[in-house]
């Protein structure tokens, strides 16, 4: 039997080739859209208080077979692109959020306020599974937003070449749930 020989990670794993990549089935993504369909999660929008800057919070609840889960958002406005950053190492956001298992109660909502914008010096609330935040695409997100409040459609040719309207810039779990 031949052995295929394997490649060093050096080859491998080099972040401009990882970037890339194109998702598969086998992506958590599609995996977890995959799965919220099959199962017929349900998504409800709790509170949404946001101003036409983006500015605010929004809290959604999530119905999936045995769990509850809370997902909190905040919002608030960049000036200047020196604020903005797709670095996983920011610290300002357009946006981050919290997804909770459990209800979001004013106490852990204010937590997670107070909190999640000192990233790896803050102190989640209980029952916290993931911290999120994200960037609006500097390429893409004003226009997108100025197509539609005046009655259009995006340029599509523009909206395949960026891809996104926000841009993760990190997701830290708190452990599994229990």
């Amino acid at each position: 039997m031949t052995v295929a020989p394997t490649r060093s990670p050096d080859d491998l794993l080099i972040p401009r080739h990882l970037g890339a990549l194109k998702p598969t089935r086998l992506s958590f993504a599609r995996s977890l859209t995959s799965r919220m369909l099959h199962q017929r999660w349900q998504i409800e929008r709790l509170r949404f208080a946001l101003d036409e800057r983006g500015r605010g919070e929004a809290l959604y609840r999530v119905h999936a077979p045995g769990w509850v889960l809370d997902f909190v958002v905040f919002g608030q406005e960049l000036v200047g692109d020196d604020e903005r950053t797709d670095r996983i190492i920011g610290r300002r956001w357009d946006m981050y959020a919290a997804l909770l298992e459990g209800e979001a109660t004013a106490e852990r909502v204010e937590q997670t306020r107070r909190e999640l914008p000192k990233l790896y010096a803050g102190r989640a609330a209980p029952g916290t599974l993931v911290w999120a935040r994200s960037n609006r695409s500097a390429r893409l997100f004003e226009h997108v937003v100025a197509s539609l409040s005046a009655g259009r459609q995006p340029d599509v040719e523009r909206v395949v070449e960026v891809g996104y309207l926000m841009r993760n810039t990190g997701l830290d779990a708190n452990g599994p749930p229990t």
